[in-house]
């Protein structure tokens, strides 16, 4: 049995983790294809296209009809300031884009969160696994010290702390699986109460080495893209403003009936409220200087949390790796050592099972730090606009 158990965790020990990414993020987009929050700026982003459509189209013209001594009919059309028309349809297209960077924020963002709830649950799920043969080897175990107790062998602290450990073990249990139910019920949350069923150790945790922190930034980070591109729409809003102080012109046509005559028209607006136009152009200012102090805040938050992501790789990575190269085989050596030295008699239950308990955490701890460097990983994708 002690050999079978060592060749088993020698397994885990050796047999490297694959990257596959496209099976997590296949998940995610499963999970998030019904999210109400998805849906909604979806419509939002319709919305701007049509309104986009006719950014630059005219007026309608209108037709009037006299009753009287005179009886005529009209038809006029306002004529647009191809200046303002221009802008017009600049602010539309901007909008347009706003909606596709806001959709594409909450996108990242969303998957970025099943993501993480996907690599916790998944670590979970190989805790559980763990400690459950763990338990299996100590029921192994327990029949062992019950045998050598009724020999006289050993006294009966053996069988008592099998019990104790094999205990606090199912405790552990108990808790892996009420997390379990928590990420499952945030799972269903995310995927708007759809109900998922999901065999993740089939699936290996993307842990990728060969990730380079630095070659992340934030240029393409759609936050920052809107914010930067709601301060040029204030910009153009500005300009916009500017050009009500032009006038308009109507042109237009009337047709007598009586005399049987056509008469011409030609109308213009006169920007007389200068108080109105005056203010409007100082709420236009205070909304440009407004959305600039916003694009710069947005910049340096998220500069920042680009950096805090890439310390919290690094850190990941680095304690994955002590644990992987160091840690855990050290752990594994001492347990066979123990294993050899309980078996041979010269050394007592408690030491094989203290060490036995150390590999059983180092491998849990593994585990953990494997989830946390790809849900890192994630972090970083969402900042950098991947």
């Amino acid at each position: 049995m002690k050999y079978l158990w060592s060749f088993i965790f020698c397994l885990v020990l050796v047999i490297p983790l694959r990257a596959q990414t496209s099976d997590w993020e296949a998940l995610a987009e499963n999970i998030l294809s019904a999210n109400p929050d998805l849906a909604g700026v979806q419509k939002t982003l319709e919305a701007a296209r049509r309104r986009e459509a006719y950014s630059g189209s005219w007026n309608d013209p209108k037709l009037s009809l006299t009753l009287g001594n005179k009886q005529m009919i009209g038809l006029s059309q306002a004529m647009p300031n191809w200046g303002k028309q221009a802008l017009n349809v600049q602010i539309a297209a901007i909008e347009v884009r706003s909606a596709e960077l806001q959709y594409e924020a909450l996108s990242l963002d969303l998957r970025k969160q099943v993501l993480g709830v996907l690599y916790k649950l998944s670590a979970v799920e190989q805790s559980i696994r763990l400690a459950k043969e763990e338990k299996q080897v100590l029921e192994s175990m327990r029949q062992t010290a019950l045998r050598q107790y009724e020999t006289g062998l050993v006294s009966q602290q053996d069988p008592i702390r099998v019990n104790l450990t094999d205990a606090e073990l199912t405790m552990r249990i108990n808790g892996f699986v009420q997390q379990k139910n928590s990420l499952q019920a945030e799972l269903r949350q995310l995927a708007s109460g759809a109900e998922i069923t999901l065999d993740l150790l089939t699936i290996d945790l993307p842990v990728l080495d060969d990730v380079d922190a630095a070659e992340y930034g934030i240029t393409k980070n759609p936050k920052v893209l809107m914010a930067e591109n709601e301060y040029q729409k204030a910009l153009l809003i500005r300009s916009a403003t500017e050009v009500v102080f032009q006038p308009e012109f109507d042109l237009g046509a009337e047709y007598d009936l009586g005399m049987n005559s056509f008469n011409g028209m030609v109308g213009m607006s006169l920007p007389v409220w200068g108080n109105r136009n005056t203010d409007r152009l100082a709420e236009a200012d205070a909304q440009s200087i407004t959305a600039s102090k916003n694009y710069q805040a947005i910049l340096l938050n998220t500069r920042f949390q680009l950096e805090t992501a890439k310390a919290q790789l690094q850190r990941v990575k680095e304690d994955r790796l002590i644990y992987q190269q160091t840690i855990l085989p050290q752990s594994q050596a001492a347990f066979t050592g123990a294993e050899a030295g309980y078996l041979s008699g010269k050394l007592k239950f408690s030491e094989w099972l203290e060490a036995r308990t150390r590999s059983l955490e180092a491998r849990m701890a593994l585990v953990q730090l494997e989830a946390e460097q790809a849900e890192s990983i994630a972090e970083l994708d969402r900042i950098n606009g991947r």
